[in-house]
């Protein structure tokens, strides 16, 4: 059981060093993105809790390749599918800086402390959250096309609960 421990910590250790180590010049740049209510590209990093989806990428200010490709290839799939949604503010992307203090508590509020990719389901009287950070993190960067499958997929069950 140690061991099994042991390696969870070894490996989250990992994760968090890599993303967080490799500087990107274009970090500020896609900071500052948000997809809400047709904003594609807009200042304003705040989240629409009046959607019924609401996806959430928070990452921080240095951000690898991999954390890039999350962000840019959601944003890509959502323009692509799910625009109507976009613009009639059904549909809300917003990717946060957790360094920012701006975005601290809402971090804190889904206990984020590195890269996360969450979708948040406000259809119910509680809201629903999926952590799709591990399934954004295997395929995103080498496999784009079978990462916006599945979140395609996560999207349209969401949308129908």
């Amino acid at each position: 059981m140690q061991k099994i421990f042991s390696f969870f910590i070894a490996v989250s250790l990992l994760f968090t060093f890599a993303c967080n180590n490799q500087a990107n010049s274009n970090a500020e740049e896609a900071a500052d993105s948000t997809l809400s209510n047709n904003e594609l590209g807009a200042e304003n990093m705040t989240t629409n809790s009046n959607s019924k989806i609401e996806i959430i990428y928070f990452h921080t200010t240095n951000r690898c390749a991999t954390c890039n490709a999350v962000e840019s290839n959601a944003k890509k799939l959502l323009e692509e599918n799910f625009k109507a949604q976009l613009d009639k503010g059904e549909i809300s992307f917003a990717s946060l800086n957790i360094d920012e203090d701006k975005n601290k508590a809402l971090a804190e509020k889904y206990l984020v402390s590195f890269s996360t990719l969450l979708i948040i389901n406000n259809n119910e009287a509680e809201p629903k959250v999926t952590d799709f950070t591990d399934k954004a993190f295997e395929y995103a960067k080498n496999n784009p096309e079978k990462y916006i499958e599945l979140l395609k997929e996560e999207i349209n069950k969401q949308i129908t609960i």
